[in-house]
């Protein structure tokens, strides 16, 4: 007999016959479509990478601009997806842009030497 201590983890409430539909890195999923997380959840560096990937270039482009590997910008766009529970780069771009994540939402930098 099979109690509900016993169940397997991939199957949704006591003695479920569906396993749960989930999205990359185990988020759940709602009507076939991925719940985005929060942008809050990355790390500076990661936030910078998915600026950059929104705004179309490849890996290799944004290993150059910011002075790191391909493989690097690779784990970057991987912890990406994951914290934010999307399946690929381009749902990626559209959650930029939806959150305001792109380059030209970016405010160019302060000029230190403006007059105030």
């Amino acid at each position: 007999m099979r109690t509900p201590d016993h169940e397997d983890p991939g199957h949704e409430g006591a003695g479920g016959d569906r396993p749960a539909a989930r999205g990359r890195g185990g988020a759940r999923r709602s009507g076939g479509r991925d719940t985005a997380g929060d942008a809050a959840v990355l790390t500076p560096r990661e936030e910078e990478v998915l600026r950059l990937v929104a705004d179309g270039p490849t890996n290799h482009d944004i290993a150059k601009a910011l002075s790191i590997s391909d493989a690097t910008v690779k784990f970057h766009m991987s912890n990406i997806l994951n914290k934010l529970h999307l399946e690929n780069r381009a749902q990626a771009v559209a959650f930029a842009h939806r959150h305001g994540l792109t380059q030209e939402d970016t405010p160019p930098p302060e000029d230190p030497l403006a007059i105030k």
